[in-house]
């Protein structure tokens, strides 16, 4: 809680804050498409850019060979909505993993994938 409030705070001073795409262990947050599928995303980046009317800057870290590896920075998404609600949140993170899904196609040699990013079916859906 005290990394979400110093976060808040450097935010809302115009700071930057750097935050790591992971893998949602918790399987809570919002339902969006990735890839033509249902998956559920965390919603924290899109609650701190709204709460704080902070833009969202995609990075793109590319490997090039040993090393070395090429960093893009996208055009701002800016937050449109409150973070109170569910449809604003979801259309923000819409458009951020619409931007990954881009990237990912482009290069899809550059993603590694350890964990399911879908869920899998029941077994009554089978």
């Amino acid at each position: 809680l005290t990394a979400l409030k110093q976060s808040i705070k450097l935010l809302r001073s115009n700071g930057v804050l750097g935050v790591v795409v992971d893998r949602n262990e918790d399987q809570k947050g919002v339902k969006i498409k990735f890839f033509g599928h249902d998956t559920i995303v965390a919603t924290g980046i899109a609650k701190m850019a709204l709460r704080t009317n902070s833009p969202i800057v995609l990075g793109i870290a590319r490997r090039l060979n040993t090393y070395r590896f090429s960093l893009t920075f996208e055009e701002p998404i800016e937050p449109v909505g409150s973070a109170s609600n569910e449809e604003d949140v979801k259309a923000l993170m819409t458009k951020v993993f619409a931007r990954v899904q881009y990237h990912i196609s482009k290069n899809p040699e550059q993603w590694v994938l350890l964990q399911p990013v879908w869920p899998r079916p029941d077994a009554d859906e089978q």
